[in-house]
């Protein structure tokens, strides 16, 4: 919908996941003391304007949906390695939010502006698209690790080594 005040700004920033706040769904509450005090949501006090970064890592008044999750995970309990896997992928998508790594979209947009066939005319040629969609494929096979994109650290999947009750889910993947 154009109206909608999260298109309207988003629409002409590059970066609006950084630049940019999003109306988000919340129950604003002066203190953030404990997760159970987010349990209830009234609409007429439940929308306030964040930026991505707040949305998914939290603020004073908020606690953030990634905190929320891990909390969710911790209480849930599971298997160590799921756990892990989880924890890693948390910490890729809480990096992203806080702009301590490039989303994909911003490493792309880079890779194609510092591509010597780029011509800073808008236009992606053959070859330009032919070296990104190597360089996304390299990536993906755990060729190559650009730094500014994913952490070092990220826990990555053998699909070998994946417990059976996870093995069904990500068949696709693996084969």
């Amino acid at each position: 919908d154009p109206s909608d005040p999260n298109c309207i700004f988003s629409h002409d920033a590059q970066d609006a996941l950084f630049v940019d706040p999003f109306e988000h769904h919340i129950k604003a509450s002066s203190s953030c003391s404990s997760l159970s005090s987010f349990a209830e949501v009234e609409p007429d006090d439940s929308y306030m304007l964040m930026s991505v970064n707040e949305i998914i890592n939290g603020t004073s008044t908020f606690p953030g949906l990634l905190p929320l999750i891990r909390h969710y995970v911790q209480e849930t309990g599971g298997h160590l390695e799921t756990i892990d896997l989880i924890n890693s992928y948390m910490d890729l998508i809480q990096k992203r939010a806080s702009g301590e790594l490039m989303t994909t979209a911003k490493w792309m947009r880079n890779r194609i502006m510092k591509h010597p066939d780029y011509k800073n005319d808008s236009y992606i040629s053959s070859k330009i698209n032919s070296d990104i969609i190597k360089e996304c494929w390299d990536i993906t096979q755990g060729v190559i690790r650009p730094p500014e994109l994913l952490p070092s650290d990220l826990v990555t999947v053998n699909c070998s080594s994946l417990p059976r009750r996870l093995s069904k889910n990500v068949n696709a993947f693996c084969s």
